[in-house]
């Protein structure tokens, strides 16, 4: 059986899916001025046990964005525009010794010091029965 991934996120598409578990956690990053090739950093996490099941990860930049993005292992998002960055957000989910853990890194993409806001990293695990 080939399982369509798409589908993941509408759990009702997919017989035999449901969810176990979810966990809402998060972390943040204060507002500051980051020097030209430096970086800063935060780590969330949240105990959520992923044995014998499919998980997925949700998170929400808090004072950039108001939406929820699928955070599919590692997400990488240019400020303010890909053509044009000022900062790079670089968000990495895994699972170590039953935690879900969401690392993230701002870096500076200019040759001058770069201005960044204060970053809520807002995260959402959820867990579903694999049914195969």
């Amino acid at each position: 059986m080939t399982v369509n991934i798409n589908k993941i996120i509408a759990t009702s598409a997919f017989s035999g899916f449901s969810n176990s578990s979810s966990v809402s956690f998060s972390s943040s990053i204060a507002g500051q001025t980051i020097p030209a090739g430096n970086y800063v950093s935060a780590s969330a996490f949240a105990a959520l046990n992923n044995t014998n099941s499919i998980s997925q990860v949700q998170i929400n930049l808090g004072g950039l964005e108001s939406f929820w993005r699928l955070l599919p292992g590692v997400l990488i998002i240019n400020y303010p525009n890909s053509s044009a960055p000022n900062y790079q957000i670089e968000l990495f989910s895994y699972f170590t010794g039953g935690l879900l853990k969401v690392d993230t890194y701002v870096s500076n993409q200019t040759g001058a010091g770069v201005a960044i806001p204060t970053i809520t990293i807002n995260c959402r695990g959820f867990v579903f029965n694999s049914p195969f």
